[in-house]
């Protein structure tokens, strides 16, 4: 099922919210995130996938949202976003090594 989420997220450029997934509203913003490919992105809370597999964006409602993107051996990176309606934006987030 996650699978299945995740390949409309990806091409239909869709949201991680409760109604009809593959309904892209007007009003939502699109986020891209460039990144480590295999870093792992979450969204509000819900992992979303690799970032690799999410270079046509996510679609998100427009207000507040939590960003992370984690992988194993780096330290993870959070950010509150506050998204208009119909922004893009686009980050670009270098992850830290963690250190022996």
């Amino acid at each position: 099922m996650r699978a299945a989420a995740l390949l409309v997220l990806v091409v239909a450029c869709t949201h991680p919210r409760g109604d009809d997934p593959r309904r892209l509203d007007r009003d939502d913003a699109i986020v891209y995130v460039d990144g480590l490919a295999d870093a792992s992105l979450w969204i509000d809370g819900s992992e979303i996938g690799a970032v690799a597999e999410l270079a046509r964006g996510i679609a998100l409602e427009p207000g507040p949202h939590r960003l992370e993107l984690h992988k194993d051996g780096f330290h993870a990176h959070y950010q509150e976003l506050v998204l208009a309606a119909a922004q893009r934006l686009r980050l670009t987030i270098e992850l830290a090594p963690v250190l022996p």
